[in-house]
């Protein structure tokens, strides 16, 4: 193990100088789309960045040492000599699996920014501060860059006359045309497309014991007490909300002196509809449109779900993380009123089991119920019997609620 150890080491040696030990380096099919981003944010910034692309020898001699395998690829990570002789989990940042070769790299590139403290463009540092381990940040989505970044003025507007800095209170936007995050980050938070645009406060996963790196660590986790506004119109009410709950969770004063848009007034707006989140998953609310009138229905945790897969799953050739779709495959009824309506929307996501060595299985997060809302539910993981196990769409299963949650028949 020292030979090989010192052969890696040796390797990295020319690109590590003596005042530059911190580099970052890439292996993998997206190498060349990740190389060319790096170069582009080393060329923008005038950044001392070196990377490093291994040899097919360099690369089976450093991945064991790192505690990655040949499924991990392609990857990408921000270290030293140092940090790949201490093994695994000990690297600052490490991205595997990469889906987006162009986010890995910002990202990347972000964190070796902080750790090098080099000077940096605006949003670089963004990138920086916000994908932190446990930090709490703003999360404005939509269908474009143009449009999140409208969205998101007021709200930084609204920052900058309360004197809250970017280190404080981050605001990340995401457009599909240039995405922050994977579609797995937004089925991790618990929606999906339909509800864009949408701002969350947002809680960055905190890393398990012994483990490192920033996707493994430090990417979008939860819902901050389920505050989530989705198919917002009115970007001053929405920021607004937002703000005012992250300044009362954190004891922070806010500016007084320009006026708080009420929801009376975001419902003057017709085409306006947003989503009032409290301890929960999003429920969407239309405030030009009378709000159902009906009795609300107490859901039992535990109550039963039946769901059919709608497409053919591959388990052999799948990869970690993608988004696998089902339906509610029958009416769910609690006390004589329909809770959850059959074709209802149910997302899962593929992952690899504990100690497999790369066997994959579809784990369901949540079902839509018939008021819009979203239940989380729970089950055993679906695990194909064999290697070349293929689930067929219309295949059923049943899961069930995870907590108890209140839903208003329509």
């Amino acid at each position: 193990m020292k030979r090989w150890t010192l052969a890696v080491l040796a390797m990295l040696a020319t690109a590590w100088a003596a005042d530059r030990p911190l580099t970052i380096v890439v292996a993998g099919p997206s190498t060349p789309a990740m190389v060319a981003e790096l170069e582009r944010l080393k060329s923008d910034n005038h950044a001392p960045l070196v990377i490093v692309q291994p040899s097919a020898t360099e690369l089976a001699q450093m991945a064991p040492r790192l505690g990655l395998a040949p499924a991990d690829l392609p990857w990408v990570f921000v270290g030293t000599p140092e940090h790949i002789a201490l093994g695994p989990g000990n690297v600052p940042a490490l991205v595997r699996r990469v889906k987006s070769p162009a986010t890995a790299a910002d990202l990347m590139f972000a964190r070796w920014a902080q750790l090098a403290q080099a000077p940096v463009s605006p949003d670089v540092q963004l990138l920086a501060e916000a994908f932190v381990p446990g930090k709490e940040v703003v999360l404005v989505a939509a269908r474009t860059t143009a449009e999140a970044d409208r969205l998101a003025a007021p709200l930084r507007q609204k920052c900058s006359v309360s004197h809250i800095s970017t280190p404080q209170l981050p605001i990340l936007v995401s457009g599909q045309d240039h995405p922050l995050l994977d579609p797995q980050d937004f089925l991790r938070l618990g929606f999906g497309d339909d509800a864009l645009p949408c701002i969350g406060l947002i809680q960055m996963t905190q890393p398990p014991p012994g483990a490192g790196g920033l996707f493994e660590a430090g990417h979008p986790g939860r819902i901050v007490d389920g505050l989530l506004l989705r198919n917002v119109g009115n970007a001053e009410w929405a920021g607004d909300k937002i703000l005012r709950a992250w300044a009362k969770a954190s004891g922070t004063t806010l500016a007084t002196d320009e006026a708080t848009p009420t929801l009376e007034a975001a419902s003057a707006t017709p085409e306006v509809e947003e989503t009032i989140v409290a301890g929960g998953p999003p429920v969407s609310v239309t405030p030009t449109a009378a709000t159902p009138s009906g009795p609300v229905v107490t859901v039992p945790a535990g109550t039963s779900v039946k769901i059919r897969c709608l497409e053919d799953i591959d388990f052999k050739n799948g990869t970690r993380g993608t988004v696998v779709l089902f339906e509610a495959a029958q009416d769910v009824v609690v006390k004589g009123q329909v809770v959850i309506r059959a074709g209802a929307r149910c997302d899962g996501l593929m992952r690899e089991v504990e100690g497999s060595q790369g066997l994959l299985a579809v784990e369901i997060h949540y079902v839509q119920m018939v008021d819009g809302a979203s239940v989380k539910v729970r089950g055993i993981p679906i695990i194909p019997v064999g290697a070349d196990s293929i689930l067929t769409r219309g295949t059923e299963f049943e899961v069930s609620t995870d907590a108890e949650t209140t839903v208003r028949p329509r």
